[in-house]
């Protein structure tokens, strides 16, 4: 009887949907993408000075402070502004086809 009683309910509930009209598909507009290029970046200038125990006196003053890298710190350093500058570049590419989408001829 369960049985019986569930598979009505099932065909009465289907049958709702059977006979509806698909919703029309209404064409919108997209709005207009009003993206700025970022300003220029100005850097800082740095300047680096090899230091070893023969010029140390050239260079430090009482409140002078020194960060010393090693060859392999300085190339992961390398690398990791190398990375940063290819990840902006994706950045810029996938604003760009958003951009394009947007104001495009669609």
């Amino acid at each position: 009887m369960k049985l019986l009683l569930t598979f009505y309910i099932i065909i009465f509930l289907s049958s709702c949907s059977f006979f509806q009209k698909p919703s029309p598909v209404i064409a919108v507009n997209k709005p207009k993408l009003e993206l700025k290029n970022p300003d220029k970046m100005e850097l800082s200038n740095v300047q680096i000075k090899v230091l070893n125990s023969k010029n140390k006196d050239l260079y430090f003053s009482e409140n002078d402070v020194a960060f010393a890298l090693t060859e392999q710190q300085y190339k992961n350093l390398s690398i990791n502004f190398e990375m940063m500058k290819s990840y902006i570049k994706k950045q810029i590419t996938i604003i760009n086809i958003y951009k394009d989408y947007y104001e495009g001829d669609n």
